[in-house]
């Protein structure tokens, strides 16, 4: 271990002990350590989407597999083919964990490259959050929400905008 690396997870550590209870980035900090605790696919599997469902789920429930999975792209992704690709790598993903979560999943060795697409989506994001203060911040206020549906929504604005500034 190098002293960079230390200084690094020491920087890490100071941001997680600041993470206060009783927000989505708590519930998804929670469900993750589990997640790695376990050996059983499945649950773990649960685990791990139910942290993202706490940080990316909407707060109505609505068009949860969608509005997930587009989010959980927007919010990742560096190009429209990026976020294209990731959200159907998301859509595939979440219906693992639907068939997991509603009983309907037997062991399918298929699993390992889920779990691994699922666990870069949870480590990736994760890794954002705590390495932006603000965004953090929003992410554990009540403006999380309102962030997000604005994130899909922006590249639309975007280009009304430069539509509309061209005539």
């Amino acid at each position: 271990i190098s002293p960079h690396q230390v200084i690094r997870a020491a920087r890490l550590h100071e941001v997680l002990c600041s993470v206060p209870r009783s927000n989505p980035v708590w519930e998804a900090l929670r469900a993750s350590w589990a997640a790695l605790t376990l050996n059983s696919a499945d649950l773990r599997y649960a685990c791990f989407w139910m942290g993202l469902e706490a940080l990316f789920g909407a707060e109505d429930g609505s068009e949860v597999t969608h509005k997930l999975s587009q989010r959980i792209a927007l919010f990742l992704a560096d190009s429209p083919q990026v976020a294209r690709d990731l959200f159907r790598k998301t859509k595939t993903c979440y219906r693992t964990r639907s068939k997991i979560i509603h009983g309907r999943w037997e062991h399918d060795p298929g699993i390992d490259a889920v779990m691994a697409d699922t666990e870069t989506i949870i480590r990736t994001v994760l890794r954002h959050l705590l390495g932006y203060p603000e965004l953090l911040k929003t992410f554990m206020s009540n403006g999380r929400d309102r962030f997000l549906e604005d994130l899909a929504f922006s590249n639309a604005t975007s280009v009304l905008a430069r539509a509309s500034s061209a005539d």
